[in-house]
């Protein structure tokens, strides 16, 4: 599973196809961070693992998330 925002949209891949529609995101931008496996209120943690996880400084387009979930899937 990948989840790409490119300042504007949000898409999510599911085995390295898009998953549904890309959405738009609006309203402020998030200040107070970033929380993986928790909500930002310190609630709700996930139960269960977080595995390979990987935050790029730019938007991947789909054929990057495609090939990135080939080589995982191939062990690469």
């Amino acid at each position: 599973m990948a989840v790409v925002y490119d300042g504007t949209h949000v898409q999510l891949y599911v085995n390295g196809q898009p998953n549904g529609s890309p959405t738009t995101q609006t309203g402020e931008s998030n200040t107070s961070g970033m929380y993986v496996g928790i909500d930002s209120g310190l609630n709700n943690e996930w139960n269960g693992e977080i595995d390979d996880l990987v935050i790029y400084g730019e938007a991947l387009g789909p054929g990057e998330v495609n090939q990135l979930y080939t080589r995982a899937s191939y062990g690469q």
